[in-house]
């Protein structure tokens, strides 16, 4: 078995250990399990096992982007909340406590964070190890909802029960956030009409709002080609929405490109189209990078957000707009 090094500063360096996977995962004739040596402990984990240090890599230079996680058992494609709630769902390499920790610590996304803060808590339930991951979680992480997750495990002394406790707090926190994104969202379209608020901060704004609520692809490209096409915002705004088109995953990019070419010549269209095509010229990669599509909800359901908050934020940005 390989020996992975040891990183000082990171987590594994914090506790001086060092750890090693099994090439395949076969423990015991269960090709689902796999093992994890951990200072003469063993963890044992029921999703795939793959490297971490190549995700932790690849998670990190997202980071720098201002791009949340992705995995590559989804093709990578972006993960969700949702993603990170469901227990049922094998989340590969993001699986491991180490990447789930860096999630939790540095991720964009503060629902992300808690989510994954939320779905590390069972085998820092179970393991001594993992717990003192989850203690450095609470001291490291960007996000001081993610300090407030790591309380509620420490004030019950990892106890079974805190699992349960926690999940039911950040099911209701990520709801909050997204609720007051939502908020956030048509303040700052009144706002950039009223000239309240600079066009940089606003689009910066938008964008981590509309990723926060991980709404539906539709509802999210209809709304960027809505400001796109308005007439009540200056060309400058429009170029900024569309230099950021990066920040909003794929498939809401595919949609927004073939409006904006299907649309007709009215206002300051033609100015757009050419501003999109120098845009995809010096950064081709914007069609490259895999869309965040929906799972479950983070109550099980079938059908990702609150299309119903969703579709209602759409009819408010769109008579703003319009």
């Amino acid at each position: 078995m390989p020996l992975l090094p040891v990183k000082s500063g990171f987590f594994f360096g914090a506790f001086n250990i060092q750890v090693s996977y099994t090439n395949k995962c076969n423990v015991n004739g269960d090709p689902t399990s796999c093992i994890a040596k951990t200072g003469g402990k063993h963890l044992m984990y029921n999703n795939t096992c793959q490297d971490p240090f190549e995700t932790i890599n690849a998670i990190k230079k997202r980071y720098r982007t201002g791009l949340t996680a992705a995995t590559p058992s989804f093709s990578g494609r972006t993960l969700s909340a949702e993603d990170l709630m469901n227990k049922d769902l094998d989340l590969g390499s993001c699986d491991n406590p180490v990447v789930l920790a860096l999630i939790s610590s540095r991720d964009p996304m503060v629902t992300m964070s808690m989510a994954a803060t939320a779905r590390i808590s069972p085998l820092a339930v179970e393991h001594k190890l993992v717990s003192g991951i989850c203690e450095i979680i609470g001291d490291v992480s960007k996000h001081d909802e993610v300090k407030n997750c790591v309380h509620i495990l420490e004030k019950n002394h990892y106890a079974p029960s805190a699992v349960n406790q926690l999940k039911s707090h950040v099911v209701g926190q990520v709801k909050d956030k997204r609720n007051y994104f939502r908020i956030r969202i048509r303040q700052g379209l009144q706002g950039l009409i009223d000239g309240k608020i600079a066009p940089d901060t606003f689009v910066a704004q938008f964008y981590q709002g509309m990723n926060q609520l991980n709404m539906n692809n539709v509802v999210y490209a209809q709304m960027v080609v809505d400001f796109l096409l308005s007439r009540k915002f200056r060309p400058k705004v429009k170029f900024t929405m569309m230099e950021n088109l990066i920040k909003a995953p794929t498939a809401v990019r595919m949609q927004i490109l073939m409006q904006i070419v299907d649309a007709p010549q009215d206002g300051h269209t033609d100015a757009i189209r050419d501003e999109l095509y120098c845009i995809l010229q010096d950064n081709p990669h914007l069609m490259k990078d895999p869309a965040n599509v929906g799972g479950l909800d983070l109550t099980g359901n079938s059908k990702p957000g609150n299309p119903v908050l969703d579709d209602s934020l759409a009819r408010v940005a769109a008579s703003l707009i319009g």
